[in-house]
């Protein structure tokens, strides 16, 4: 195949999952990216992957997080920095404890962390809007 096709396959793939589809929600990025991820050398040509994973993140700003694991596990808020450098790590600003209640948001970098995230759905437009007006 030639390169050019390559790179078209690479990024269609990423239209096709990014994209809500009518038989279908689209994939969160974290998932996208992860995808991605396990396609390259198999699927995909591995180095025009490589080259578009240095460019995307798995958590753009303002996508909405739960935390995994450790002292904040359940907890909820949005990707509030995304550092150029080590995009697998935002800084998130939880919004929301493990019972989803509104609490006084804080920011924590996941850069000191082993902890884990995933992006969730907002809860409602009216979490959303609020995020919004939050992240950086």
């Amino acid at each position: 195949m030639h390169v050019l096709g390559e790179i078209g396959a690479v990024a269609d793939t990423y239209a096709a999952l990014s994209a809500r589809r009518p038989y279908r929600d689209a994939y969160p990025p974290d998932e996208v990216y992860q995808i991605l991820r396990e396609s390259a050398g198999s699927h995909l040509n591995a180095a025009i992957v490589g080259k578009a994973l240095l460019v995307m993140t798995a958590y753009p700003t303002g996508t909405h997080i739960e935390v995994l694991d450790g002292p904040y596990a359940a907890h909820r808020g949005i990707v509030a920095h995304v550092d150029g450098e080590h995009r697998e790590h935002p800084i998130v600003r939880i919004t929301r404890d493990g019972d989803g209640k509104l609490i006084e948001a804080f920011d924590l970098d996941l850069l000191e962390t082993s902890w884990q995230i995933r992006s969730v759905p907002a809860r409602n437009p009216e979490e959303q809007a609020r995020s919004d007006r939050t992240a950086d």
